[in-house]
């Protein structure tokens, strides 16, 4: 089964039989600040047969977030990601300490795996 999330800035307006299983028609997405008209609207048109709600817009996986500004400690988390990690062998931490430097760019955080052969270790 499907994981469905709801969205908090987008909804539907629904028109339904006074049969809470059957939809006459779905209108949106609208911005939840901005649904207002589109629902006295469908009043209008459809009347008191029907019943008109609002439901939320779903989705079926969380919508991706916006990428991150350029420049910004994410960003540069996320580039060094993207490049140079490699996983068990060079990995970047959720939340590495970028270093700014002055030529317009950062030093980023990274866990290097060192391999330690016990057996073959010389004491040199």
């Amino acid at each position: 089964m499907t994981k469905l999330y709801q969205s908090k800035t987008e909804c539907y307006v629904v028109v339904r039989s006074r049969d809470p299983e059957s939809c006459i028609a779905r209108l949106g997405a609208f911005k939840v600040g901005a649904v207002g008209e589109p629902l006295v609207a469908a009043i209008e048109q459809y009347g008191a047969d029907y019943q008109v709600v609002v439901e939320p817009v779903e989705f079926e996986s969380p919508p991706m977030p916006p990428p991150p500004e350029k420049g910004t400690d994410e960003w540069y988390r996320q580039e060094a990601r993207s490049n140079y990690e490699d996983g068990g062998v060079i990995e970047i931490d959720r939340e590495a300490a970028p270093s700014h430097g002055d030529a317009g760019g950062a030093y980023v955080q990274a866990w290097i795996w060192v391999e330690c052969d016990m057996e073959n270790k010389s004491d040199d």
